[in-house]
């Protein structure tokens, strides 16, 4: 494809997206606006576990990467193309976003200080040895938001499928593993979003095949059934939350999520190492005792007993020995 040929290519891809986003009827932006309240809750509940100091542009981020997937929504098949062009125009601001936490006398400096940084922080996690700054972790949050965003949009924009939430509920509950209990209330607000959207696009379904039959629908059905369908998922939380806790849950349903996240639990060892700053929010594994001993940031530790010891003088239980001092931590 010469340069003539992706010009005329992008210039269609332009037109229609314009379209789709002109032409989008009533529903379909019901739909985007709940999605898009589904991410937020998301999206904040990373902001209010403060893994980093400042996470800026986070409402603007979720509401460009929205359009994004609404104007990408309108393509009669998928290509692959536009999606990759709508990240790298996703990650050009996400750049933006976090350069911006960087405090400089220049833009320029900023620019240089975020390139050194995350070259430095790809070095350690891809050649060995660790790193303890928190500023790459900026843009992985943002990258991350932006994309729940952007696929919970588009497939429940183009597809009108309940499954729009399921990479949104993933990434929460993910986070949620690492925070304290307390932060369970995000848990409860995003049900009801997610309640409220799944609810919308059962009756956009029942609304489109009921048409083709020929119903006759009384005035303000739509705005009855959203307010139905929001007050019930209110309704469920609310019960749900002032129902007797139960301490052991099933265990199968705790086999499938470790199962689920298993991918994640094998890159635990290697973001140990390179986000060893990030401070600890509940009480966890503080080592693994690997080639890489870090510095970490705040650690959270509680009362259990770990191992008794039976023995006449006191003695401290050697795990590993390192011997070589580093900027970030010690090594072996």
């Amino acid at each position: 494809m010469n340069f003539s040929q992706l010009n005329r290519w992008l210039g269609v891809q332009l037109v229609t997206a314009t379209y789709t986003i002109r032409n989008t009827l009533t529903q379909i932006w019901i739909i985007w606006i709940l999605a898009i309240l589904v991410s937020s809750v998301v999206a904040y509940s990373f902001v209010d576990a403060n893994w980093v100091p400042s996470l800026p542009g986070v409402m603007p981020l979720i509401v460009l990467s929205a359009f994004i997937a609404l104007a990408m929504s309108g393509t009669t098949r998928f290509v692959i193309m536009p999606h990759i062009l709508a990240h790298f125009f996703g990650i050009i601001f996400i750049c933006c976003f976090s350069i911006y936490t960087i405090h400089s006398t220049s833009f320029e400096s900023q620019i240089l200080s975020f390139a050194w940084r995350l070259d430095f922080w790809l070095l350690a996690l891809t050649e060995g040895g660790a790193s303890t700054d928190r500023l790459p972790f900026v843009p992985l949050i943002l990258y991350l938001i932006f994309f729940v965003s952007y696929i919970t949009v588009f497939i429940a924009v183009k597809y009108q499928s309940v499954y729009s939430i399921i990479p949104s509920g993933f990434v929460l509950i993910a986070n949620l593993t690492y925070l304290p209990r307390d932060a369970g209330n995000w848990m409860y607000l995003y049900l009801i979003m997610a309640g409220s959207l799944l609810s919308w696009l059962v009756f956009v379904g029942m609304y489109s095949r009921w048409k083709d039959e020929g119903a006759i629908f009384s005035k303000g059905i739509k705005q009855r059934f959203l307010v139905a369908g929001m007050t019930y998922s209110l309704f469920v939380v609310l019960v749900g939350s002032f129902l007797p806790a139960i301490d052991v849950g099933p265990s199968v349903v705790s086999e499938a999520w470790n199962r689920l996240r298993a991918p994640i639990g094998q890159l635990e060892t290697n973001f140990t190492r390179v986000f060893a700053s990030l401070p600890a929010k509940r009480a966890m594994a503080l080592y693994s005792f690997g080639s890489d001993l870090p510095f970490r940031g705040n650690i959270s530790l509680n009362d259990d007993i770990v191992m008794y010891v039976d023995s006449k003088l006191p003695f401290y239980w050697r795990a590993r020995t390192y011997n070589q001092y580093n900027s970030w931590g010690w090594s072996t």
